[in-house]
C-alpha cells in the first residue's frame, strides 16, 4: 500500500517530483510517501506485509490531516505525536499487526523556511551550489556506533546491524522527533528518500544524478533507477522538490521563528560542511566532550535495548526448539540482548532441514505473539507428519496379513505375525518376506531364527 498524492493547490515557486518503487528484492511495497504543497513526505514500514505498509499509511494520512501549513514547529510535533498514538492504536484494534511501526520524514515549505520533522532512518537532503548535505540524523544503531566512534561512516555503510533502528513510530508513545529548521535559498534542492535509496546509492552518485537532471521528476526516476540498478534490495522511495523563488515565510514575525522553529540549519557560501554537524554543534556547544560521549553511549544503549525488548527470536539448542525475546546473535563481539522465554516440546527430528539449520542461528520475529504462532504452525506439521507416519504403518500391516491369508497360510491371528515367524530359520524368513512383503519381520525376529530350514522349505513350496 502507498499513498501519493499531488498538490492541493499548485505552488509556483516550488515544484516537485516523486517516485516510489518496491525494488528487486521485496514482495509488497510497505512505503508510503505524499506530495501536497506545502506538506512532503515519506514513511517506511516495519513489521512485515499486512503491518508495514499499515503503519506507513497511518502515518501519512494523519500527518497530512494535523500538519501546519507554515513553519510551525509545535503543530509539526504534535501531527507527528498523532500518527505515533494513531499506529500504536490501531495495532491494539486489530489493524495491521502487533508491533507494527514506520520512519517518517516530513517537510513544510514556507517561504524561505523549510521545518523538517524526523523520526527514524528515512533522510532529508539539501542540494545547494551543486553540494549535496544531509540534514537529518540517523536514528539507527549504527548511527549511535559511528557518532561514539565504535564504527567508521564506512563499516557502518555494510554493518550486519545497519537495519535495526533505535526510534520509530508505532513503538512507543513518548517518541520524540527531531526537528529542523532551513533557511532556504532561490534553487535550492530538498530530496527526502527511505533507505531504499540512501542505502544502495552514496551521496556522491545521489548528488550526480541531481545535478544532470533539473526536472524534479526526471530526477526522481533516475535516483530510483540508480537505485533498482545497484540491486534495488529495499523498498524505495523518492521526493525531490525544487525551491525556484524564494518570498518570506508567512510565520508571524522573525522573533516568533527564532522561538518556535527551533535550531536554525545555515549553510554559508563556498562551505561544504553537513548541515548535520553545524545542528550539532550549535546544539552542542556548551556540552563538554565527556558529557557528549556519556549521553550517546545511554541513549544507544537504551535505543537498542528498547527495540531488543520488544522482537523475539526462536533458536535450537541442545536439539530442542526455545524461544526467546530479544537479538539473535552478537550486537557487538562479545555482546548479546537476549532474554530466555521457554523452551517447547519441538526437537531436531521434528523439523526439516532447512528450517532447523536456520533455526541454528536463530529466526527473527517482531514480537513474542508472532514467535509463538510460528510454534504453533511447527507443532501442527509435527503432528501431522506422525499421524501420516502411524497410518501408513498401520495400513502395511493390515496389507501384510490379507496377503498371508490369501496365499493359504493359516496365521494363528493378525497381531501375532511376528510371533508365529519367531522360530523360522534366517532363510525361511527371507523367502516369506519376498513372497509376502507386506509380514513385518524385526529384528527380535532375526535373532530368534532356529534350525528348522528345510521344513519351512517344503511347506513354503
Amino acid at each position: 500500500m502507498t499513498t501519493l498524492r499531488r498538490a492541493r493547490r499548485p505552488d509556483p515557486a516550488n515544484v516537485a517530483g516523486a517516485r516510489t518503487d518496491v525494488g528487486c528484492v521485496r514482495q509488497h511495497n510497505e512505503d508510503a510517501l505524499i506530495v501536497a504543497a506545502p506538506l512532503y513526505a515519506v514513511a517506511d514500514g516495519m513489521g512485515g506485509h499486512a503491518a508495514g505498509e499499515v503503519a506507513s499509511e497511518i502515518a501519512i494520512q494523519t500527518v497530512a490531516q494535523h500538519a501546519p501549513s507554515i513553519a510551525d514547529r509545535s503543530v509539526l510535533i504534535q501531527a507527528i505525536q498523532a500518527a505515533n498514538l494513531a499506529i500504536i492504536d490501531a495495532a491494539r484494534r486489530g489493524v495491521g499487526k502487533p508491533g507494527m511501526g514506520t520512519t517518517l520524514t516530513v517537510a513544510i515549505i514556507d517561504g524561505d523556511r523549510a521545518l523538517i520533522g524526523h523520526v527514524g532512518d528515512s533522510r532529508a537532503y539539501l542540494l545547494r551550489d551543486g553540494l549535496l548535505h544531509q540534514i537529518t540524523e540517523d536514528h539507527s544503531l549504527v548511527a549511535e556506533l559511528v557518532a561514539i566512534g565504535e564504527l567508521t561512516p564506512e563499516e557502518a555503510a555494510c554493518h550486519p546491524k545497519r537495519s535495526i533502528i533505535t526510534r520509530a513510530l508505532g513503538n512507543d508513545e513518548k517518541t520524540d522527533a527531531d526537528v529542523y529548521s532551513l533557511a532556504l535559498q532561490a534553487a535550492d534542492r530538498l530530496l527526502l528518500c527511505s533507505d531504499g535509496l540512501s542505502g544502495m546509492l552514496c551521496d556522491d552518485e545521489m548528488a550526480a544524478i541531481l545535478n544532470a537532471e533539473s526536472d524534479p521528476q526526471i530526477a526522481a526516476d533516475r535516483l530510483t533507477e540508480a537505485a533498482l540498478a545497484a540491486g534495488g534490495n529495499d523498498n524505495i522511495s523518492v521526493i525531490v522538490l525544487n525551491i525556484y523563488a524564494i518570498r518570506p515565510s508567512r510565520a508571524a514575525t522573525a522573533a516568533a521563528l527564532a522561538a518556535n522553529s527551533g535550531p536554525t540549519v545555515e549553510l554559508r557560501e563556498g562551505s561544504a560542511a553537513d548541515v548535520k554537524r553545524r545542528g550539532q554543534r550549535s546544539r552542542l556547544g556548551v556540552i563538554t566532550f565527556v558529557a557528549l560521549f556519556v549521553l550517546l553511549i545511554a541513549g544507544a544503549v537504551g535505543g537498542v535495548w528498547l527495540y531488543a525488548n520488544n522482537t523475539a527470536f526462536l533458536r535450537l539448542e541442545n536439539n530442542q526448539v526455545q524461544v526467546y525475546r530479544g537479538l539473535p546473535g552478537d550486537i557487538l563481539p562479545g555482546v548479546r540482548l537476549e532474554w530466555f522465554e521457554n523452551t517447547t516440546d519441538l526437537n531436531r527430528d521434528d523439523l526439516l532441514v532447512t528450517i532447523a539449520e536456520e533455526l541454528e542461528t536463530g529466526i527473527r520475529f517482531d514480537n513474542l505473539d508472532a514467535a509463538y504462532l510460528r510454534v504453533a504452525d511447527l507443532q501442527a506439521s509435527r503432528d501431522e507428519k506422525r499421524a501420516e507416519t502411524a497410518g501408513a504403518a498401520d495400513a502395511a500391516n493390515q496389507s501384510g496379513s490379507a496377503t498371508a491369508r490369501a496365499a493359504g497360510l493359516r496365521l494363528p491371528g493378525d497381531a501375532s505375525i511376528n510371533a508365529w515367524v519367531a522360530n523360522w530359520p534366517e532363510d525361511g524368513r527371507a523367502m516369506i518376506n519376498r513372497r509376502l512383503p507386506g509380514v513385518a519381520m524385526t529384528a527380535a525376529t532375526h535373532r530368534a531364527a532356529s534350525s528348522s530350514t528345510g521344513n519351512v522349505a517344503k511347506a513354503s513350496r
